[in-house]
């Protein structure tokens, strides 16, 4: 579960997932613009807890992997 996590939020660890997986699961589940949502609610987390466990894939870094993910930019 956790390499498809980080591969549909970040796009890494793609070898993993078949393509025709990725094409599938997002043709019954659409992202609807996940990407940006997703990013926000990580900036928005980080400035309310500074504690927060996503801080550890940093702050700016990690938000800025979800909205550069290539592997999942024609689907958003």
């Amino acid at each position: 579960m956790g390499f498809c996590f980080f591969s549909s939020n970040t796009g890494t660890y793609d070898e993993l997932v078949h393509p025709s997986t990725i094409d599938n699961v997002n043709a019954a589940f659409p992202r609807l613009k996940w990407a940006d949502c997703f990013a926000a609610t990580i900036r928005q987390e980080n400035g309310l807890k500074p504690w927060a466990h996503t801080t550890a894939l940093g702050e700016e870094e990690f938000p800025a992997k979800v909205l550069g993910n290539k592997l999942m930019e024609k689907y958003e």
